[in-house]
């Protein structure tokens, strides 16, 4: 930046860096945005993951069943329950931003 105040040179330089600012911030917040959007997907998903191990480990856990709802940080999971060839499809199902329904299944062997 130039220190001399000849034709508006300071004005002028000050205009163009606030112009720069303006455009990479206007690049940049739709990316900050969809980063922030995509770590809270995930951390759902860490959850519904943990969640269901945990459940599958308790070994009354696995009876066909209504299905029953959790919650975790005010978002509701449902967890449902079918048997299936001699196997349980265990899936817990969460809502998303734009009511975008994610599930996570897993089969577990009947004994």
């Amino acid at each position: 930046m130039y220190l001399k105040n000849e034709r508006g040179s300071i004005v002028i330089d000050v205009l163009l860096t606030i112009s720069c600012l303006i455009v990479m911030l206007s690049i940049l917040l739709p990316f900050i945005t969809s980063v922030m959007q995509l770590n809270s997907e995930r951390e759902y998903y860490l959850y519904a993951d943990e969640f269901l191990n945990q459940e599958l480990k308790d070994p009354n856990f696995l009876e066909p069943s209504n299905p029953h709802s959790i919650s975790y940080k005010n978002k509701p999971y449902t967890l449902h329950i079918q048997l299936a060839d001699q196997k349980y499809l265990v899936c817990l199902s969460w809502s998303i931003v734009n009511d975008d329904e994610k599930e996570l299944c897993r089969y577990v062997p009947k004994y």
